[in-house]
């Protein structure tokens, strides 16, 4: 059995580059990078304080694994083979990952918006923050 990986990822499409300028868009992509990977970190502190717990190595393998896969990628997961067993099949604290990622996901959306919206603000707009 493999490895359990949770992947965060956003992109920013070219439209972005164009309305906010090559500066504007590289700010903004580092704040919204940023904006995921804490938020990434908070699913994957939430994952491990709610993993099935017997000698604690399901739960302290988790924070340690978040990985920067590119700009706007973050994961997170345990090396564990029986992490995926254990999110599937405990009988009462299955779905540790995906309540997570449940959690987080709004949490993360609200990051984002303010994010964007601050970034797009016409007042604001050309500048470089």
């Amino acid at each position: 059995m493999g490895r359990l990986r949770m992947r965060n990822t956003v992109r920013l499409d070219h439209t972005v580059k164009k309305y906010l300028g090559a500066k504007g868009a590289e700010a903004l992509s580092d704040r919204v990078g940023s904006d995921i990977k804490i938020e990434t970190l908070h699913m994957a502190r939430y994952a491990s304080a709610n993993a099935p717990v017997l000698t604690g190595a399901l739960r302290d393998s988790i924070e340690p694994t978040i990985e920067q896969e590119g700009k706007l990628k973050y994961t997170f997961g345990s090396p564990l083979p029986y992490a995926q067993l254990q999110e599937y099949k405990h009988s009462t604290k299955k779905a540790y990952f995906r309540r997570a990622i449940w959690a987080g996901t709004p949490v993360l959306e609200e990051a984002l918006i303010k994010t964007i919206k601050t970034s797009t603000d016409p007042k604001r707009r050309g500048r470089v923050y």
